[in-house]
């Protein structure tokens, strides 16, 4: 079972859990047993989640406005997760999750 992480920029700040906090509690509620029982059975990540290349993966959530939940993998079996969107921030939302990734990875790599 992937171990979930939550990316933090170089200030701390954590782009997920912003996300998450300006959702209302339902729907919270349903983002974060959705990405529970995606990292208990890796298995569910086949049927839920899609590559967007590069590393990058999304999580599509069947509830609301299309929600998304962008993460990454590492080869130390980390589920790591690097932002969320609904449809209609999506591509922007990619974007930012590609960069969270590339930082991520550049400071994973420091000696």
């Amino acid at each position: 079972m992937p171990e979930l992480i939550h990316y933090a920029n170089e200030r701390g700040q954590v782009p997920y859990q912003r996300w998450l906090d300006s959702l209302d509690s339902r729907t919270i509620n349903r983002i974060k047993s959705a990405v529970t029982r995606c990292a208990d059975n890796p298995q569910r990540l086949v049927t839920m989640a899609k590559s967007l290349g590069g590393g990058l993966h999304e999580i599509k959530l069947a509830t609301g406005a299309g929600y998304r939940v962008y993460y990454a993998i590492t080869d130390r079996d980390q589920l790591i997760l690097l932002g969320g969107s609904d449809k209609s921030d999506q591509q922007r939302e990619i974007e930012h999750a590609r960069e969270r990734l590339a930082d991520w990875q550049r400071r994973e790599t420091r000696p």
